[in-house]
């Protein structure tokens, strides 16, 4: 698996079956191994409202919400 492909399937494995998850980003990891959870939210706009929070906490933090396929607009 190059390192394309294990980008994708870590991104596949923090994108929940439902509501939406807040991914950190740590670019100094493998590929692969980048993304971590920072929480798990019932919508998109708490998790939303959650990564507004965390960017005054931790500006310098890259951050990604990602939706369950049938909740992402």
């Amino acid at each position: 698996m190059n390192s394309h492909e294990k980008r994708l399937a870590a991104k596949d494995a923090m994108t929940p079956s439902t509501g939406a998850n807040l991914i950190g980003v740590d670019d100094f990891e493998e590929p692969g191994h980048e993304l971590y959870l920072i929480g798990r939210y019932p919508t998109v706009e708490a998790a939303e409202a959650a990564q507004k929070r965390r960017k005054i906490a931790e500006p310098d933090e890259v951050t990604y919400v990602y939706a369950a396929e049938h909740e992402q607009a």
